[in-house]
C-alpha cells in the first residue's frame, strides 16, 4: 500500500495499483502544462486523479461559495479540469505511457460546501461531455474512456482498493507531503 498526503487529505492506494504524485514539488513540465495530482496505474488502466479541496480548514467561506458557483457553471470543467486531463494526457502520450485505457477521477472536498450531492453527478456529466468535445467537432480519438467526480468519502468507489480521508490540519506540514510506504 502506498500513501500520499495532498494538503489536508490522505490518499491510500492498494497493492494492485502503482501510484505516483505527478504534480509534485520540484517536478518540471513545459510551460502551459497543467498536470493532474496523481497518476495511478493498474494492470489494465491508467487513472488520472485531480484533487480540489475547497473544504480545507484554511479556506475562507467566500472561496467555498465561489467554488460551488464554478461547479454549477462550466468554469470548473472548461477552464480547470479538462485542461489538466488534456495536458497530462499529452505528457503521458509523449512519454509512451498511454498504452492502457485511461480514466479521469476528480476528488472534491465537499464537507464544508453548501451544495446538493447531485451536483457531483451533474459535474461528471459536464466533464464527460467536454472531454469528448472541446471544438466544433468531437474528438475522433478520445483520450479518456470515462470520468467521474466524487467526494473524498466516495473515492474508494472510483478506484477499488483505494481510500481517502481528511487528516487533522495540525498533522499537515511540509514533511507530511509525499509518499509513504
Amino acid at each position: 500500500m502506498t500513501s500520499f498526503d495532498e494538503g489536508e487529505l490522505q490518499f491510500e492506494f492498494g497493492d494492485d495499483w502503482h501510484a505516483e504524485q505527478f504534480d509534485r514539488t520540484g517536478a518540471r513540465f513545459p510551460r502551459g502544462v497543467l498536470p493532474v495530482d496523481f497518476i495511478v496505474e493498474g494492470d489494465d488502466e491508467l487513472v488520472l486523479v485531480e484533487i480540489k479541496d475547497p473544504s480545507a480548514s484554511q479556506a475562507p467561506e467566500r472561496n467555498r461559495e465561489q467554488f460551488v458557483r464554478k461547479m454549477k457553471s462550466k468554469e470548473l470543467t472548461h477552464q480547470e479540469l479538462v485542461p489538466k486531463a488534456r495536458t497530462s494526457y499529452g505528457i503521458l502520450h509523449l512519454m509512451a505511457r498511454d498504452t492502457k485505457r485511461m480514466r479521469y477521477v476528480v476528488v472534491i472536498g465537499t464537507e464544508h460546501l453548501s451544495m446538493q450531492p447531485v451536483l457531483l453527478a451533474n459535474l461528471t456529466d459536464m466533464l464527460r461531455a467536454r472531454l469528448a468535445r472541446e471544438t466544433e467537432t468531437a474528438w475522433q480519438r478520445p483520450y479518456v474512456s470515462d470520468c467521474i467526480v466524487v467526494s473524498i468519502a466516495d473515492f474508494s468507489k472510483a478506484i477499488s482498493g483505494c481510500s481517502a480521508c481528511r487528516i487533522a490540519p495540525g498533522a499537515v506540514g511540509a514533511s507530511a507531503k509525499g509518499p509513504r510506504p
